[in-house]
């Protein structure tokens, strides 16, 4: 399930913040990517909501900052 999750988040990375699949790695956070604007993060915010039926408070969404990241705070949502 990890992989089927973490294929999905590529996904919906890429489409939200306009970079290429294979671009998105364990090392991609808001400072290293020019494409990670702050209306681009809304999107993507916005974006994982709805793919996950989930919705983020005010402290997780501060800490949406990488791609380790969104899958930490991903896998404890999805788990409760």
């Amino acid at each position: 399930m990890k992989n089927k999750i973490e294929d999905l988040l590529k996904t919906i990375i890429s489409k939200s913040l306009k970079i290429p699949k294979k671009k998105i790695n364990p090392y991609l956070k808001a400072s290293n990517c020019k494409n990670w604007d702050s209306l681009n993060f809304l999107t993507l915010i916005s974006n994982l909501e709805k793919k996950f039926k989930i919705k983020f408070n005010y402290k997780e969404m501060i800490m949406l900052d990488s791609y380790k990241n969104i899958i930490k705070v991903l896998n404890k949502k999805i788990k409760k």
